[in-house]
């Protein structure tokens, strides 16, 4: 057997008759019929076999039940969005009666929506037996995922019993958003190019080498040690100090868009969106870190009550801990107050500065939202320092609303542009894969 990580079911057997028990009472009472017909003595014991029948199976079916375990394939824990993952398990039967008929009943994520759905598989035990379920399963948001084995259904040979054991056998799985690079033609994932992110058109000159790590997609060739990569055999790759004369304010948009608990459409959408300026805003950052810049990222969690959230970056190592935090940040109500700002006024350089937004809305109150933000530097929009980043989400509205949004759209991108603030929208490249 293979080696998985055993997690025992709770031992709740719950009782329910089937179907084939009605069958039973009647041929019960056509064996009584035949019984008072013949009196004889073979008549008799059929009948008191047929009377104790459900006595035998009953037992039958306990010890069978209680004989059964689960194993879990663990896997890893952290996952990227739309990487496929083998998810393994087996369930064992650990006594010497065969279990001919069981059901499992296993959560596996939805392939579009934004949460796990169950699925009920018919299995057969032979005696001291198991059976092995090995599927490739992807995870189309980021998030936190429990899935695994929620119900076992054991039946009798004849079908006339089941007894339902609470397996609640589950590994969490964290999905992380996508890694991408942002350029001037739209975001790609990382797998799919060899640049760099070209964002950033203040950047400085890099200081001093600060550490080696092994090479990943969308790090730039310069950066690789090929003199190390030759020795070991494995690419690898330098990271630099990052010197501190320019910092850049990336400020994440991550309000619910559109309406909250309307349909699980637009649930759907809302997670998309997410997913969508989440990504954005995080391959902004790791382009501005490969140019040297710090970063700081600010953005509000759901989970705080309309705190504001913030961290700093100097390294790709601080980027990496930022994907594990977005993989479960939970979104701020639509009505939430979702001021940039109020973020801009947290800032507190005055020169030096460059200021990144990032967001799926479009409207006249985010025009004046990231006008007013501007504002608080002087003389920021005026060198182009600041830069709204639009996720567009109108491929995914109704279509009977779509025309209209993108009119509102094309309205809003002039006044920002007339503010001397650059819009950029990234094509169709970054969910691609989930349209």
């Amino acid at each position: 057997m293979k080696e998985y990580e055993y997690a025992p079911p709770k031992r709740r057997l719950k009782f329910a008759l089937c179907p084939n028990f009605g069958a039973y009472l009647l041929l019960l009472a056509a064996a009584l019929i035949f019984t008072q017909a013949l009196r004889s003595p073979i008549s008799a014991v059929l009948f008191l076999f047929m009377l104790m029948l459900p006595i035998f199976t009953l037992i039958y079916l306990f010890i069978a039940a209680s004989n059964v375990k689960v194993y879990v394939d663990r896997g890893s824990d952290e996952v990227p969005k739309l990487t496929p993952v083998r998810f393994g398990l087996t369930v064992s039967n650990d006594s010497i009666l065969p279990i001919p008929f069981a059901e499992i009943d296993i959560m596996l994520p939805s392939e579009r929506a934004v949460r796990c759905i169950g699925r009920r598989v018919r299995i057969s035990l032979v005696p001291l037996g198991y059976y092995d379920l090995s599927e490739t399963v992807v995870f189309p948001y980021r998030g936190e995922y429990e899935i695994g084995v929620s119900d076992i259904y054991v039946y009798d040979p004849f079908r006339m019993f089941r007894l339902r054991v609470d397996a609640d056998t589950f590994m969490t799985v964290f999905v992380l958003p996508r890694r991408l690079v942002l350029d001037r033609g739209g975001a790609h994932a990382a797998s799919d190019v060899n640049t760099s992110s070209i964002l950033t058109r203040t950047g400085i000159d890099r200081a001093e080498l600060s550490d080696i790590r092994e090479y990943r997609n969308g790090d730039q060739i310069k950066n690789i040690h090929w003199n190390l990569s030759s020795k070991t055999q494995d690419l690898v790759v330098k990271e630099y100090a990052m010197n501190s004369g320019n910092r850049v304010y990336i400020f994440a948009d991550t309000a619910r868009f559109g309406e909250p608990d309307s349909s699980d459409y637009e649930d759907d959408i809302a997670e998309y969106v997410a997913d969508g300026v989440i990504e954005l805003a995080l391959a902004a950052a790791q382009g501005e870190l490969d140019r040297g810049n710090n970063v700081t990222m600010m953005w509000y969690d759901g989970r705080t009550q309309g705190y504001l959230q913030s961290a700093d970056m100097e390294t790709i190592k601080d980027l990496d801990r930022i994907f594990t935090v977005f993989a479960t940040a939970k979104l701020c109500p639509a009505d939430d107050e979702h001021d940039f700002t109020r973020m801009a006024a947290l800032v507190s350089e005055t020169q030096g500065v460059t200021i990144i937004f990032v967001s799926a809305r479009m409207d006249a109150k985010l025009v004046r939202g990231i006008t007013a933000a501007a504002g608080v530097f002087s003389g920021l929009a005026s060198r182009g320092a600041v830069l709204y980043i639009y996720f567009d989400p109108s491929a995914h509205i109704l279509p009977e609303k779509r025309d209209a949004h993108r009119e509102i759209s094309d309205l809003c991108k002039r006044q920002l542009e007339e503010a001397g603030i650059e819009v950029l929208t990234p094509g169709n490249a970054l969910h691609g894969n989930t349209a």
